[in-house]
């Protein structure tokens, strides 16, 4: 009999902006966030598919994270409350991704929008060593 799988799987842009990428959440941490919240980050996992799917930028470096990874950045469809409620894109705020350069999905949150840069992060040029996708 085969366990549980060690991670849930989603096909996302590849970071170079050509062709997909396979993605991987561990199912620990999606297991932990469903069984101690905060909820919403639960529900937020459908978000996440979507930034990883149509991404307004990519970037690299992070400084704040991890060394080595990469952020996905988008305005999703919407969002969610812990209840699950399905409601509008938070105004004046962007939702990133964090993923390893392996494809391992680590972290995911709405922040500041920068309201220069449509589908920007707020501080994206202090925060991050350099814009991957979309070449600039």
């Amino acid at each position: 009999m085969a366990g549980a799988p060690k991670y849930w799987t989603l096909q996302g842009a590849s970071p170079s902006g050509h062709g997909r990428q396979e993605f991987r959440i561990p199912s620990s941490l999606v297991e932990h966030i469903q069984r101690y919240g905060p909820q919403h980050k639960f529900h937020e996992l459908r978000l996440v598919k979507e930034v990883l799917e149509l991404p307004t930028v990519i970037f690299t470096g992070l400084r704040e994270e991890q060394e080595d990874g990469l952020c996905y950045a988008g305005i999703p469809s919407g969002s969610y409350t812990n209840e699950g409620k399905r409601k509008a894109p938070l105004k004046g705020k962007i939702f990133l991704v964090f993923v390893t350069e392996s494809g391992h999905v680590f972290q995911w949150r709405w922040e500041e929008a920068d309201p220069k840069m449509e589908g920007y992060p707020l501080d994206w040029r202090e925060r991050f060593e350099s814009q991957k996708w979309p070449k600039s």
